[in-house]
């Protein structure tokens, strides 16, 4: 016992020289040492020096609340980032909003787009329209209009806009307004008249039955948005041939009547940059003689050439920077009709500058032109059309279409003689 008491007392008295070591006493005898003020440290705080309690040399020792001055400058950045990022936010969304405030100038035209669906779901077996799914099909139309209307018109221009919607790969087809289609209730007449004659409305109507699709919104332009746009971009680069230069001159008066712009002539051939009543006369030719397959005269190449001109718009644009872009769009929208929403206007011009434009073409690949109700252009096989049709836009190689273009093809066939 008396053992167990003495190492208690032992324990007890080591502690108690720990502690004054940690306060600074003087223990057995010996010297205190002592703290002195040796100046400012940067932190604002005073330094002091530690004599050691054997006769060794003093030693500095730092302010025991330094290391907090650190966190604050963490503190400090952390603040500074999270503003910068609140500016960047608030700027994108100041941005945003102001595109949307100039949508509230285009002209919106309601369609009946469930009813639209329910007609594709009838006449597409559910795979197709699952496949479907996966790209965005949208119909573009340039109208002959001259009174500013964009509803009551002949569609010049008619074209299949398809978005993959994973890759953004864009790929354009346009219908050449004088196919010979089913205007949707068993009138055969040229696929231009079906806009004329039902709005934007039937038109897609004709696409989707005709071609298998399942288009459910438009974007309509009249004659001069084309001449806006080019202008707005510092024109287009077009090679122009000697076939097309008179065409491309006499078309500039009508267009400058129109447009309010004034006539430049073109005198030489070429690669040279066309300004925007230029270029829009160069997409209205259609009278040049057939070369070859790449050059195949006639409305066929005009539909070419109205696909050159918007890659090269859409080349320009992918470029522009926000400020020109948004620009851009308030100026043109005044020109612009369409059924897309707000948020699918600004979808698509968030992704501008991801689209690719891997591939354009016109329909019908095979053709041939005959005289009947005037010049119309006959599917040569509307059903072996469609078949390539879905293997060019979707990748769906061997397609079968639909029981109704098969009827449609077979009444073509009949009343053209073209086989």
């Amino acid at each position: 016992m008396a053992q167990k008491r003495e190492d208690r007392e032992t324990r007890r008295s080591n502690r108690m020289v720990n502690d004054q070591r940690q306060m600074g006493q003087p223990m057995n005898g010996q010297q205190p040492y002592y703290q002195q003020q040796t100046g400012q440290p940067g932190n604002g705080q005073q330094q002091y020096y530690q004599q050691p309690m054997n006769g060794g040399q003093p030693y500095y020792q730092q302010p025991y609340h330094q290391a907090p001055v650190k966190k604050k400058k963490k503190k400090t950045a952390r603040k500074v980032i999270l503003f910068v990022i609140e500016v960047i936010f608030l700027a994108v969304l100041a941005v945003v909003l102001y595109v949307a405030a100039q949508l509230s100038k285009v002209e919106k035209v309601d369609i009946e787009e469930q009813k639209i669906e329910q007609q594709v779901q009838e006449q597409l077996p559910e795979q197709v329209v699952q496949k479907l799914k996966g790209y965005w099909n949208i119909a573009l139309y340039g109208v002959d209009s001259r009174e500013g209307s964009t509803t009551s018109a002949l569609s010049d221009a008619i074209m299949v806009a398809s978005i993959n919607k994973d890759t953004k790969e864009v790929k354009l087809v346009s219908v050449y307004r004088d196919t010979y289609l089913d205007n949707t209730n068993g009138d055969y007449r040229k696929a231009t008249e079906c806009y004329l004659m039902g709005g934007p409305e039937r038109s897609i109507n004709m696409l989707n039955k005709n071609l298998d699709l399942d288009i459910t919104n438009f974007l309509t332009v009249n004659m001069d948005v084309l001449a806006e746009v080019v202008d707005s971009i510092g024109g287009v680069e077009i090679d122009v041939r000697e076939d097309e230069i008179t065409h491309l001159n006499n078309y500039q008066v009508e267009g400058s009547e129109i447009t309010g712009k004034e006539i430049i002539p073109v005198y030489d051939t070429g690669l040279q940059t066309l300004n925007g009543l230029q270029a829009l006369s160069y997409c209205r030719i259609r009278y040049t003689v057939p070369i070859d397959d790449e050059h195949p005269g006639l409305d066929y190449e005009r539909a070419q050439r109205q696909r050159v001109v918007l890659e090269q718009i859409l080349g320009k644009v992918q470029k522009m920077d926000i400020v020109s872009l948004t620009n851009l769009v308030q100026d043109l929208l005044p020109y612009v009709s369409t059924n897309l929403t707000q948020t699918e206007i600004l979808s698509l011009a968030k992704d501008i500058a991801s689209y690719k434009l891997v591939g354009t073409t016109g329909f019908p690949f095979e053709k041939e032109a005959v005289q009947l109700q005037g010049d119309i252009v006959v599917p040569v096989n509307l059903a072996a059309n469609v078949s390539q049709l879905h293997d060019y836009l979707f990748g769906s190689q061997g397609y079968e279409p639909t029981a109704t273009v098969q009827e449609i093809s077979n009444t073509i066939a009949n009343n053209t003689g073209v086989y």
